[in-house]
């Protein structure tokens, strides 16, 4: 038996922690929050012994990859629910009970002080609300604090962040029976789970412990890479936990059995990422709030603030500009510094989704759907994908709603579609620095944008049948592309002396569509 801690910060590259105000206090519907929890907010009693905290507690690796601890939680076990799961804390508390692992199994937690969870009655609040979110795959809870509790306890403190609107952290705990090395023998380990026998074995977990202590016992090693204590991690786990190898596989294990016992309150340190909190009574609550998340990500720690400010904007300077015969509306501050800023700062694909990509038997349909969801790769990871292969070709016919399916994590992290895009853009605008020249990309990599240009003029259309992914986007009815678009779609992740033109032209650009073109001469600086 392992016992597993994960830190849930405030705010990472998501909001992480909400607080829910009781009923007649003004609850607003956003478009984010799960009906379940929406439901449950509203049914919220006023009672000033009680905070409500809602929290996206753990996300599936496969989509946001593994923590910093090398611990990797899987959809497997993160979406195992007990049959009859309705998502209604009244019914689903005694379906729980019949669990052995997976999410459902938090409303046997507790929240404690920093990790203090011998004693259930030493305890300052208890897991509410569990539910799946099945478009951002994670889990989120409702957890109800008792103020009198935490009052008297080693994180009293925590009363005032909450009522200051100032950030604190929660840390999950789970004892797993055992976990698996993601550079272990996965085929063996695979293949023991499927010896899962209801009439002998609780859970797949039993099959696994018994197919790996009959192998030990034949070879003295077992299912290589699985461990029951710590004590026996295989060499890589001791020594490279979280670390990339030569052979291009990250080191960390999964933990595909947990049973969730403790959502901690805990107390991290300032140069840790930077943390957010809302009260959704209203959103003139919202704050920011310390200068680490500027230090470690800059554009995620304006995101939440832009779009209020890109609304505001554009009913107060948004400028008719003339090209030609044609009348467009032009977002206010979207100049080309900005554009290239935003594209020195985006984060890289999470190793998973470049795992995957790269893996796909149909590069052709992989990066045909991804170039339709508006998310242009850089450099590196076009070449991290494709290798040695040729560049397929990319049309919108290819688009793949399960490859799709795969990442909507990063969609509105990387996406050049509206709205996700202006908030990112003015969230780079607010920084002063110049951005970084990168390097001329090599033929392959200026070709490929040349051939997703026609398929981010398609996404309006791709979208419209895919209705998911408009939720995923977060869009309210509006053009998905539009002149932002097109002027990140042209420049990003190049040089300030290239740019891409559009399948549409975009505007004021005289050169052919799909060609490399400069820009005038005395344009090249800021």
């Amino acid at each position: 038996m392992i016992i597993k801690q994960a830190h849930v910060p405030f705010f990472d590259q998501f909001q992480r922690i909400n607080v829910l105000e009781p009923r007649g206090h003004g609850l607003i519907k956003l478009a984010s929050v799960l009906p379940e929890v929406e439901s449950f907010a509203s049914q919220i009693q006023p009672d000033d012994g009680y905070y409500w905290l809602h929290v996206i507690a753990l996300t599936a690796s496969e989509y946001y990859g593994q923590n910093r601890n090398g611990d990797h939680w899987s959809i497997e076990c993160l979406t195992h629910f007990a049959d009859g799961w309705t998502g209604k804390p009244v019914v689903d508390r005694e379906l729980a009970k019949t669990l052995t692992y997976g999410a459902g199994t938090f409303y046997g937690a507790h929240s404690f002080p920093h990790h203090v969870n011998k004693d259930p009655a030493q305890a300052i609040g208890d897991v509410e609300l569990v539910v799946w979110n099945p478009r951002q795959f994670w889990v989120e809870l409702v957890i109800r604090l008792d103020k009198a509790r935490t009052s008297q306890s080693k994180v009293k403190w925590v009363l005032d962040r909450i009522g200051r609107g100032a950030p604190f952290d929660v840390s999950m705990g789970a004892k797993v029976p055992f976990d698996m090395a993601t550079t272990g023998d996965i085929k063996a380990y695979r293949a023991a789970q499927k010896m899962f026998d209801p009439s002998r074995h609780r859970s797949p977990a039993d099959a696994v412990i018994e197919e790996h202590r009959r192998r030990k016992s034949v070879d003295g090693i077992g299912i290589y890479g699985l461990s029951i204590t710590r004590d026996d991690y295989i060499q890589e786990c001791k020594t490279s936990l979280g670390k990339m190898l030569p052979t291009g596989f990250k080191v960390g294990v999964r933990n595909d059995y947990p049973k969730f016992f403790d959502i901690s309150i805990v107390w991290v340190g300032a140069d840790k990422v930077a943390k957010y909190i809302t009260k959704f009574a209203g959103l003139s609550d919202r704050r920011m709030l310390t200068d680490a998340m500027l230090r470690r990500n800059p554009v995620a720690y304006h995101v939440d603030q832009a779009y209020g400010m890109a609304k505001a904007a554009s009913a107060k300077t948004a400028v008719v500009k003339k090209v030609g015969d044609i009348e467009k509306d032009v977002p206010p501050a979207f100049d080309d510094k900005s554009v290239h800023l935003l594209s020195d700062m985006e984060p890289d694909l999470p190793e998973p989704a470049v795992d995957y990509l790269r893996r796909h038997p149909d590069s052709g349909q992989s990066l045909s759907t991804l170039s339709s969801m508006g998310i242009i790769l850089k450099p590196g990871e076009l070449s991290q994908i494709l290798g040695d292969r040729e560049l397929p070709t990319l049309h919108e016919g290819m688009f793949a709603p399960e490859v799709a399916a795969r990442l909507l994590a990063v969609l509105r992290r990387r996406s050049s579609l509206s709205p996700v895009v202006e908030r990112r853009l003015i969230a780079a605008s607010q920084f002063g620095r110049d951005p970084k020249i990168p390097s001329e990309p090599d033929e392959k990599y200026l070709e490929y944008r040349r051939r997703l240009m026609p398929l981010i003029e398609a996404a309006e259309h791709i979208f419209e049948k895919n209705k998911d992914l408009k939720y995923s986007l977060g869009s309210s009815g509006g053009k998905l592309v539009n002149e932002a678009t097109r002027k990140y779609a042209r420049l990003a992740y190049l040089p300030r002396e290239l740019t891409v033109s559009g399948g549409s032209g975009g505007a004021g650009t005289e050169s052919i569509p799909g060609q490399m073109t400069s820009p005038p001469e005395g344009q090249k600086g800021y």
